[in-house]
């Protein structure tokens, strides 16, 4: 079976699709979650409550920070879009698209279950440090699972709207037999997919693909930048 990888799932998982939507929902943007996690306090606050929100790529959330994004109507999230109103899980909460973070939150919904479960890989159990030559798995909306190893972790390129620095390069393994396609390891819509190793270690965030391989975000630039844990 070939993609896109789309279906409704409940509890939500990681590497499974999510959409943003315009007016009436005419128009469409999707990416990937890329897992679940809770804030750390800010100013000494500490949330009552403790919410669990969804992480992706910033992009995802906010289209229309790309040049030919679109708008979307209001900061809801669904899951894995709409039908009429309905499937909404979430709602934009903090977005950075900055040539260094392109990341972002969504509050989920009081009623929405989750589980930080890579689809098709397991659980995300923890963050670390990308390395050269590391092997790593994604599981994104449009092209499923594939493979690949980290070549570089401080690249820097101008991956279509602006130059993005300390991004992970990552070479596609075209022959593991795992692969969901051979076309590459990431195409549109994959965008905030998990970059994990066959452990459950988190270190990227699917940014772009380029040329058949792909360009990832640091993940723990992510969670100390915007201050995460695993929920």
């Amino acid at each position: 079976m070939s993609g896109p990888y789309v279906w409704k799932e409940r509890p939500v998982a990681a590497g499974i699709q999510i959409a943003r939507v315009t007016a009436l929902a005419i128009h469409q943007a999707y990416g990937t979650i890329t897992c679940f996690v809770r804030k750390y306090p800010r100013n000494g606050v500490v949330e009552a409550d403790d919410p669990v929100y969804l992480l992706t790529a910033g992009h995802v959330l906010s289209p229309n920070k790309k040049k030919d994004g679109i708008t979307p109507v209001d900061d809801v999230v669904y899951q894995p879009a709409p039908v009429g109103w309905i499937n909404r899980i979430a709602t934009v909460d903090e977005v950075h698209y900055d040539g260094t973070l392109d990341a972002g939150t969504a509050l989920l919904d009081s009623d929405v279950d989750f589980r930080n479960y890579a689809w098709k890989i397991g659980a995300i159990k923890s963050i670390a440090a990308p390395v050269p030559g590391m092997k790593v798995v994604k599981h994104g909306r449009s092209t499923g699972r594939t493979y690949g190893t980290i070549i570089d972790v401080n690249t820097t390129t101008n991956t279509g709207d602006m130059v993005f620095k300390d991004l992970i390069y990552i070479s596609f393994d075209k022959t593991n037999s795992g692969n969901d396609t051979t076309a590459g390891f990431s195409t549109e819509g994959d965008s905030g997919a998990p970059i994990i190793t066959g452990d459950g270690v988190l270190v990227g965030i699917l940014h772009a693909d380029y040329d058949g391989d792909a360009y990832a975000i640091n993940a723990g630039t992510v969670f100390a930048t915007m201050m995460l844990r695993l929920a």
